[in-house]
């Protein structure tokens, strides 16, 4: 299953920031959020080998563009909680060693892993900050695609964005995917019912 939770880009500090109602209205503090409750979620179910995998992207630092940097990132976070490592893992080590992988054998690898886990959680925030002009955020779309035709029933995957015309008719290629905008009457309403209760609790406002 994918969703892809899609909101506006988070412009700057709506309450003195000092409060500690900054925090609801940080891109960082949202994505660490979704990834925390994830990890409490795996822990708590450690009997049935759940696992958590996740990757930031960043306009700023061009390493974490890469997708071969974010299917490394995966795989390395994927083997440290397996206790047998898959053949076609040890295979990639063995062929490249510290060199880089092209993406086909990455892709090669990360599957067997992801199959011979239990529930895995894929948590990828802001796509939308890989640039689209490059051609990096197509190609990124494109193995979300593939990693979704696996059809792999345990995998389960989530990752933000901004609304994004070119990341919306990528991932309308997935089949299983579901769409959570942040901007609803839903969520406002959260978001007033929390600012509500940290006014009428917090001696600082």
């Amino acid at each position: 299953m994918v969703f892809q939770v899609v909101g506006k880009a988070f412009s700057g500090t709506v309450v003195p920031c000092c409060s500690p109602l900054t925090q609801i209205f940080s891109a960082d503090y949202f994505s660490s959020t979704i990834i925390d409750e994830t990890k409490a979620y795996c822990s708590a179910n450690s009997i049935r080998e759940s696992q958590l995998a996740y990757y930031y992207f960043s306009f700023t630092d061009g390493k974490k563009q890469k997708p071969g940097n974010f299917l490394r990132c995966i795989i390395a976070q994927l083997v440290s909680e397996v206790s047998l490592i898959p053949e076609a893992v040890q295979k990639l080590y063995d062929s490249y060693g510290n060199s880089e992988p092209p993406l086909d054998a990455l892709m090669l690898a990360l599957r067997p892993l992801i199959q011979a886990s239990g529930k895995t959680f894929l948590i990828i925030d802001a796509l939308d900050e890989c640039p689209a002009s490059s051609g990096i955020r197509e190609q990124l779309c494109e193995i979300l695609v593939e990693i979704s035709k696996w059809s792999i029933p345990e995998l389960h995957i989530l990752a933000t964005s901004r609304k994004e015309l070119d990341i919306e008719e990528s991932l309308t290629k997935v089949g299983n995917l579901t769409v959570v905008p942040i901007q609803n009457p839903q969520v406002d309403a959260d978001i007033r019912l929390y600012v509500k209760s940290q006014i009428a609790n917090c001696d600082k406002l």
